[in-house]
């Protein structure tokens, strides 16, 4: 069995996605690798036309409070001590810029949102060849209460700004 030493899981903010970081926490227990969360934030530079904040002054921000919501994902599935990783670039980009940022030996990734990724053969086309692993989770909807109160906060709160 292949040992991993650095175990990335990019997902959304949903319970699919925490139910994926729950299972690459759980290989990265299991290794005794670093895990890494990551998620690649979509948004719309054009969007905000009067907006009082440059699109880089809103990633800066958008990025804090992310990483919050990733660190708290970490916290729910008891691995406090992920690394957050966060790209603005769209898409497979976006995913590409997170792995070649953190290199790890595993990609762990929710199967609704894989970046069309089928094989590890896939990520030397992102520039950092790792394995993949795809996971295709059902989630409860009991699930869905409390996490929903963790993670269903605007990520634009202007009192978290």
């Amino acid at each position: 069995m292949k040992t991993y030493r650095r175990i990335l899981s990019v997902a959304d903010l949903s319970t699919h996605g925490l139910a994926t970081a729950r299972q690459a926490g759980a290989l990265a227990l299991k290794h005794g690798a670093q895990l890494g969360l990551g998620h690649v934030v979509d948004w719309d530079h054009g969007s905000n036309e009067f907006s009082v904040l440059t699109p880089q002054e809103i990633e800066m921000r958008l990025e804090i409070v992310v990483k919050r919501k990733l660190f708290e994902m970490a916290s729910l599935i008891g691995a406090a001590k992920a690394h957050a990783c966060v790209s603005f670039l769209p898409g497979r980009q976006g995913l590409a810029e997170i792995l070649q940022g953190w290199q790890p030996d595993l990609l762990v990734l929710d199967a609704r949102n894989s970046f069309g990724l089928v094989d590890s053969a896939c990520t030397v086309s992102l520039g950092w060849p790792c394995d993949v692993m795809s996971l295709d989770i059902p989630v409860p909807s009991f699930h869905l209460s409390g996490l929903f109160q963790v993670l269903a906060q605007p990520l634009l709160n202007h009192k978290s700004l």
